[in-house]
């Protein structure tokens, strides 16, 4: 038996060409391309099935791109469509193909063979090619205008569908934003396409045949807001959206496309956050098909995308101030805007102006970013809204700024709060404050309705702390519902008022305005208030000053008055 032959250099790097897409279907971008590159005005494809009479659960199916262009003679069917690597197209700008190569990688979806029917200047022929890539030439008699490239491929019945999708997404994906009508007809089936023929201005051939139209606007889908501009070199959209994507367009088909701003290369961090579409002549595709070379060309074209993006960025922050003044739910500008903030260089010009701009929902209005930053120290944190209550319109009024809590807006106020002096951002609990954790309303009590031996105590816990602290704290009592994971003992709040908050010890300076003119609640319900209410019934006087002791030494501003009070215990 003969030895099998090793496959030669020029094998194996034809193999490589046909193979060189991951998704074999991408060559009929390759197909849509030269249809293009070929002077034509638009690009017809058409899928037909027929099933296939020794086996009923099979079909024959014919997958024809057609194109009415210059079309080849003998010549360039011999230098150009079967020699590898042989192209007249590197001179032409507005010709994104350089190499010769795409033909072959429609191999890769393994049909049964290819047909390829071609005519230029009155000379016409017809190759078929086999799956070994072998072919016949033959010289047609009739003549031929453009070039008829059919595929036939061998499919099971309930295959048809699936490829009839994958073929229009595709095409759809690669070929949507081209200048020129690309037309899909699905001949498998009667059909319901939303286009004919007739009301298509493009139409050349039966005005009953119905087809599908797969181009699609110049326009960035689900974009919040974009910006349109055609600059020297290019034709740009700029615009955000819920997810950020970028595609790159030559001639009118998809060079490039994906969510992630590594594309762009070095131009990634100004441009982070944004959606482009960009249209120019020159860009060359990478031999891998996923990218964009990076050109002296491409980065004239990028220079002017980054200019085009800092107008942008100024008529987006404009939008929205003109959004933020009607008022009414802001929260489909938070994720864009978190976008465009983690691109700005530091605390720029962009991140100022964001802060400035009532965007989030709070008690009855939208509120600024730099509005819940300033009362940051007073509240502890950013305060988020306890819901509608007693609790929330007392925090209005006494003049805190509360934001209703949704990811979005947590999101983007996390990404506002850019760290300073070396210091890294903090954590999100320790950020954002819950004010029903945070702050209670207490049901304060008339120690005279105590009973004898509580009421006393109380009172007696009341005059050591005024001694202890030189009358800086006046000291009540009352019953608090629950503010978070634990039962607070003390609460701050100022004298006379009803609103009280949380203890923290730690917290310095948190309630600063309370310093000088505060009241501290003693939670009766806390347990050790309640054990020193019952050793009030034995030893009242301890009881008396070890909870005072307690009160005290839960509030950091007055540590100082600990060790009056441990005099007091010892005199």
């Amino acid at each position: 038996m003969p030895p099998t032959p090793r496959p030669t250099l020029a094998d194996r790097a034809l193999e490589n060409l046909v193979h060189q897409f991951a998704r074999p279907m991408d060559a009929l971008r390759e197909l849509v391309q030269n249809a293009l590159d070929s002077g034509s005005p638009r690009v017809d494809v058409r899928i037909g099935a027929a099933p296939l009479p020794q086996d009923a659960s099979k079909a024959l199916i014919t997958l024809g791109i057609h194109d009415t262009g210059e079309g080849m003679d003998e010549q360039i069917i011999d230098t150009r469509l079967t020699r590898l690597f042989a192209s007249d197209k590197a001179g032409d700008l507005t010709r994104i193909g350089r190499f010769g190569i795409g033909f072959s990688s429609i191999f890769a979806l393994e049909p049964l063979a290819v047909l390829v029917q071609t005519g230029r200047l009155g000379e016409s022929w017809e190759l078929l090619f086999y799956p070994d890539r072998g072919f016949d030439k033959v010289r047609l008699d009739e003549p031929l205008t453009g070039t008829r490239i059919t595929l036939f491929l061998k499919k099971r019945v309930d295959e048809i569908e699936p490829f009839l999708h994958e073929v229009r997404e595709t095409l759809i994906h690669w070929c949507g934003y081209s200048d020129r009508p690309i037309r899909f007809f699905d001949q498998t089936r009667p059909s319901t396409s939303p286009s004919t023929a007739s009301d298509d201005p493009f139409q050349i051939g039966d005005p009953e045949e119905s087809y599908e139209l797969l181009n699609r606007p110049f326009a960035l889908p689900d974009a919040l807001s974009t910006y349109e501009v055609q600059t020297a070199r290019a034709h740009l959209l700029v615009g955000v959206s819920e997810q950020p994507h970028i595609t790159f367009l030559g001639g009118g088909l998809t060079l490039a496309t994906s969510e992630r701003h590594e594309v762009l290369g070095p131009y990634a961090d100004s441009l982070r956050g944004l959606s482009l579409i960009v249209r120019a002549d020159g860009l060359e595709q990478t031999l891998t098909r996923c990218g964009v070379m990076h050109t002296t060309h491409f980065a004239d074209v990028m220079d002017e995308v980054v200019e085009a993006a800092g107008t942008f960025r100024a008529q987006l922050l404009t939008e929205v101030s003109e959004a933020s003044e009607l008022g009414g739910d802001l929260s489909r500008w938070f994720s864009p805007l978190r976008y465009l903030v983690r691109a700005a260089p530091g605390r720029g010009e962009a991140w100022r102006q964001i802060c400035s701009i009532p965007l989030f929902p709070g008690h009855d209005r939208l509120i600024s970013a730099l509005e819940l930053e300033r009362q940051r120290g007073r509240a502890g944190g950013l305060l988020l809204h306890p819901g509608d209550g007693p609790l929330a319109d007392a925090l209005d009024a006494e003049g805190y700024v509360q934001v209703r809590a949704t990811p979005d807006a947590l999101e983007l106020l996390y990404e506002l709060h850019r760290p300073t002096f070396g210091q890294g951002r903090p954590p999100r609990s320790e950020l954002f404050v819950r004010a029903d954790e945070r702050f209670a309303l207490p049901q304060t009590l008339d120690l005279a309705s105590l009973p004898p031996a509580e009421s006393a105590l109380f009172q007696s816990c009341q005059g050591t702390v005024s001694v202890a602290t030189q009358d800086r704290v006046f000291l009540t009592f009352g019953r608090v519902a629950s503010t978070g994971p634990r039962t607070p003992l003390v609460l701050r709040g100022a004298r006379g008022g009803r609103l009280f908050a949380v203890v923290e010890p730690g917290l310095f300076g948190a309630m600063w305005e309370w310093v000088t003119r505060r009241t501290l609640l003693v939670n009766v319900d806390h347990p050790l208030a309640q054990r020193a209410a019952i050793a009030a019934w034995s030893t009242p006087r301890a009881a008396s000053l070890a909870l005072a002791y307690a009160v005290l030494q839960q509030d950091p501003d007055h540590h100082d008055a600990l060790n009056d009070i441990l005099n007091l215990g010892a005199s």
